[in-house]
């Protein structure tokens, strides 16, 4: 995909936006700083003028049900029959010992009568046009998803009721509850700590525990034994690795290795699941965050990031991006526009020399970049539907906007553009550094050359000369070569040249931001108080928004990305005034008679 190149003045803001965005990261928070705060003045310069770039008129009116693609429909429809179970995913019903001021005033937005129906897929399906065959898919889907809703809810019930947790009714209560948060701590994280700096907030499919991590404080409370650990803990709680998209949506510490079998063997018995269910269950949905800093993170994890897991197809993803820091493999499999393509099959021994089909080898290295990079972007989804979460209590909330605590510039605003160029720049080039990173020695052979002259060898070559084993090396060498030019030529991680990867994306970037952000902001306002119904409640529109795009870009990360902001800006209202339709009629079903 690539876009038209921005002109000159707009390549040259975005490039700047970048810079700064690139410094302000390097230098971490220094919110009271005056060149900190010069520098986030001007970048909110450059995003009001970059605000006026889009690729696609965003359409208000109702369109003809025909020209809204299939798959649009079949995104919105689901979205729009999620957003009911979305009320069950967030975080309203939440508890703890730390008192939240964001959450508590978060509330999900009004769920329409129609929409409760149990005849509300066959409806929403008859009114969209969508054929039985969609339909009976969709009800598959939904019902998958319930089920894993209520198996994740059963499994967090479970776990709190094992160390005594139900409730948290007042004040009288909460002592007693942070000694059983200090308790299941111990349980998943193998680290005894004091009753008294521990907090817990947990929601019926999540929980968050919340340490201060001034270490001066908490080293008195401790034990020099648990010191360490808990050292090793805030280290992993600070620093990236590819290792916690393992642990997709809450990137949190809690690693499988350390939660306790013999506490959770009983647990699995009683839900009748097994022992690897339930620790993946946990270490997914149990996170740690600063006591100091929870605010910033609460809306965003639990409102903005947890229903990916249940509701979109992200979680495959994550997987495979968790590998992405990896050595390249003989069997990494791209696929091309001429079909998949496996690395080892690039090579080809003939006697004692090797040939290297360098044809596909250029095809191998676009085909995994793509890939790759499909991973990324599905990241970059993720996040901006997490911003859009914690734009909503900003919408919903303006006076208390100060509650919500944000690294960003752009608080107030939809989508981030600091963060997500900072996300964009921080992962491409980790992604693609892999297959950049080559082995050549003459007294080793690389884990790549074992891989390559093992599948020779159940190819029916019986042994290897040492001329042919040192081609390999002179052939690999050649590949890393051939990968570099490409590298070089299309992935940069420079704004410089419009026709580079990163530049396109970057540029697709403030298209999809900008589409996103008059969305959530102008057209939510136009239509909103358009309604006839003056109910001070939120109606149906922001979670529908960020559960459409999280529905419609489940699948194929890379192709979404470039296609999203058209599909927002052709599509989104019209479907949306198309629900309402159906809705103002009762959500009417056709009868077959």
């Amino acid at each position: 995909m690539h876009l038209e190149p921005l002109v000159e003045t707009h390549q040259a803001l975005l490039t700047e936006a970048l810079e700064i965005a690139r410094c302000l990261r390097k230098r971490g928070d220094f919110s009271n700083d005056t060149f900190h705060q010069r520098q986030q003045q001007r970048l909110k310069s450059l995003h009001n003028e970059l605000a006026i770039l889009r690729r696609h008129t965003v359409q208000h009116q109702v369109q003809a049900i025909e020209t809204i693609p299939t798959a649009v429909r079949q995104s919105f429809v689901r979205a729009a029959l999620l957003s009911k179970r979305y009320c069950q995913l967030a975080g309203h019903q939440w508890q703890g010992t730390l008192s939240s001021p964001t959450l508590s005033k978060q509330t999900p937005d009004k769920i329409p009568p129609a929409l409760e129906s149990e005849a509300a897929t066959l409806g929403l399906c008859q009114h969209f046009q969508l054929s039985e065959q969609e339909q009976q898919e969709l009800k598959d889907t939904l019902k998958q998803i319930d089920q894993r809703i209520k198996d994740q809810a059963a499994t967090i019930q479970t776990v709190l009721h094992s160390v005594g947790l139900a409730s948290i009714n007042g004040a009288a209560s909460i002592q007693l509850s942070r000694i059983q948060a200090t308790v299941l701590f111990k349980h998943l994280f193998g680290i005894t700590l004091p009753a008294n700096i521990v907090d817990i907030i947990y929601t019926p499919l999540q929980i968050y525990f919340c340490l201060p991590t001034d270490q001066a404080k908490v080293w008195a409370e401790i034990p020099t034994a648990e010191q360490q650990r808990l050292s090793e803990l805030f280290e992993r709680m600070q620093s990236f690795s590819f290792d916690q998209f393992r642990r997709f949506p809450t990137f949190g510490p809690c690693q499988p290795q350390n939660i306790d079998i013999a506490w959770a063997t009983p647990i699995a018995q009683q839900l009748g699941e097994s022992i690897d269910h339930v620790i993946e269950a946990l270490s997914n949905s149990v996170s740690v965050l600063p006591t100091a800093k929870a605010e910033a993170f609460l809306i965003h994890d639990i409102w903005g990031h947890y229903w990916q897991l249940m509701m979109t197809q992200f979680e495959a993803d994550y997987a495979s991006l968790a590998h992405c820091d990896e050595p390249l493999r003989a069997g990494e499999t791209a696929y091309t526009d001429s079909g998949p393509v496996t690395c080892r099959e690039l090579f080809s021994p003939v006697a004692d020399e090797v040939t290297l089909n360098e044809n596909k080898a250029h095809a191998f290295f676009h085909g995994e970049v793509r890939q790759r990079l499909g991973l990324v972007f599905t990241h970059l989804i993720g996040e901006m539907m997490a911003d859009v979460a914690e734009f909503k209590f900003i919408w919903c909330n303006p006076h208390a906007s100060d509650e919500l605590p944000s690294s960003s510039a752009f608080k107030t605003t939809p989508v981030k553009l600091d963060l997500s160029l900072i996300d964009l720049d921080f992962l491409f080039i980790r992604v693609i550094n892999p297959l950049m990173k080559i082995n050549i020695s003459a007294l080793e052979t690389s884990s790549l050359e074992q891989d390559i002259l093992s599948n020779w060898k159940h190819q029916g070559i019986k042994s290897f000369s040492l001329e042919l084993r040192t081609h390999l090396k002179q052939k690999l060498s050649r590949l890393h070569e051939i990968f570099l030019d490409n590298y070089r030529q299309h992935y940069l991680s420079s704004l410089k040249s419009s026709e580079g990867i990163f530049c396109q994306a970057a540029t697709n970037l403030v298209y999809l931001q900008n589409t996103i952000n008059h969305l959530c902001v102008d057209a939510c306002h136009d239509v909103t108080t358009s309604l006839a119904d003056e109910s001070a409640e939120q109606p149906l529109y922001h979670d529908l928004l960020m559960i459409f795009i999280g529905c419609h870009c489940s699948g194929d990360g890379y192709s979404h990305f470039w296609q999203m902001d058209a599909v927002l800006a052709q599509h989104f209202l019209p479907c949306w005034h198309l629900l309402q339709e159906w809705i103002a009629g009762d959500g009417q079903v056709v009868s077959d008679e």
